[in-house]
């Protein structure tokens, strides 16, 4: 599904580029751009797949959710480890552990020669201290940028994919760390509030994922972030998934009164979860499908999970509403959607997408003129 639905994208974009594709306002024709289209998802799990597969196609991306905490990306934990062997420089092995860090960049042969090189070594720790020193006297929004930019971190990432996501990550994460600085005793204590960040993240605004980019992006969202908006042209790769009641868990359902919470869950009490279960999905469902202004995709197909032999579409919300048996077969799904008023079909496969000769380059930072005033 996430392949069909990216081979559509990248077709209709390149249909775009060519004239071919686009939207007839009062008599002009508006030409699709990626951001007309938006890929709604559950989770960031869904999101991950679908956007590997934009990539693969040459098609950018940016994932939008509800509630990721900048806390919970994989920089802010390299961010610490990286004041941490900032602030401990004399420990060799904390600088070792931030250097071998994956998102530092670093090829084996770098970390060969500094770790056996004598001269090296002491080269790159006097280095560190400066970064130090750095921290000390204009801060550790100063430090970050220093260290980022003596190992070529952003030429770095940005050569890789997801890249731009990598670097938006740590220039908000050292805004955060300068601002809370303000309020904390010293490097010590700055690094234990980023260490309790990372055990427990919170969901305010300052704290949640910034966009990457404001350029033309195909947008990635969750159905629950998507409430109140509306797109062009939707996607819904995964609709027909869901994740069923699991015996032996705990449930929680609705028994005509409350909201039960049940930790020994019996038959009955798993049938009323189900039920729970099966009517968020219709309600997520709805959202959905009222997003679009234009079109919507629905990835729709018989599966299966691991050796099941029979399909479980029909408990799925789409499922559901269109009437699908419990052991539905290719010819029954076909009969019912031909009832539909829909245009039911395969989606063509379709390969990479050709980038404009007119793409934008980036130009020169402006230089500032006026002199800095200083508060000491």
């Amino acid at each position: 599904m996430a392949q069909a639905c990216a081979d559509e994208i990248a077709r209709l974009l390149q249909l775009a580029q060519q004239g071919q594709a686009g939207f007839a306002i009062n008599d002009d024709i508006k030409s699709l751009q990626p951001a007309d289209i938006a890929i709604l998802v559950r989770d960031r799990n869904e999101a991950a797949l679908v956007r590997r597969e934009l990539s693969a196609r040459n098609v950018r991306s940016v994932y939008l959710s509800d509630n990721d905490s900048i806390f919970q990306s994989a920089e802010a934990s390299a961010v610490l480890t990286w004041l941490r062997a900032c602030q401990q420089v004399e420990d060799e092995s904390l600088l070792r552990a931030a250097l071998a860090l994956p998102l530092s960049s670093n090829s084996d042969a770098q970390l060969s020669h500094w770790y056996n090189d004598e001269q090296a070594w002491e080269q790159l720790t006097e280095q560190v201290r400066l970064f130090r020193q750095i921290w000390r006297q204009k801060g550790v929004l100063a430090m970050l940028s220093s260290w980022l930019h003596y190992f070529s971190l952003p030429a770095k990432w940005l050569a890789q994919e997801q890249g731009e996501r990598r670097l938006t990550n740590v220039l908000h994460l050292a805004e955060l760390l300068q601002s809370e600085s303000q309020q904390r005793d010293g490097e010590s204590g700055l690094l234990r509030w980023l260490a309790e960040q990372l055990q427990s993240p919170k969901s305010s605004d300052e704290q949640q994922l910034r966009l990457e980019s404001d350029q033309q992006l195909v947008q990635v969202v969750t159905i629950h972030k998507s409430k109140g908006l509306q797109y062009n042209l939707v996607f819904l790769p995964f609709i027909c998934g869901f994740k069923s009641v699991k015996k032996g868990q705990p449930q929680r359902y609705f028994n005509g009164t409350e909201m039960v919470l049940d930790l020994t869950p019996d038959d009955a009490a798993l049938q009323s979860a189900e039920r729970e279960r099966l009517l968020e999905d219709i309600r997520l469902l709805y959202v959905a499908l009222t997003r679009p202004v234009y079109a919507c995709y629905l990835g729709l197909g018989l599966f299966s999970e691991g050796n099941a032999k029979q399909s479980k579409l029909s408990q799925s919300a789409l499922g559901y509403l269109l009437g699908i048996g419990e052991q539905p077969t290719l010819t029954e799904l076909q009969q019912v959607l031909v009832r539909l008023p829909w245009q039911a079909q395969p989606l063509p496969a379709y390969g990479k997408l050709t980038a404009p000769a007119d793409t934008a380059q980036l130009t020169s930072a402006l230089t500032l003129k006026a002199a800095l005033k200083r508060e000491h």
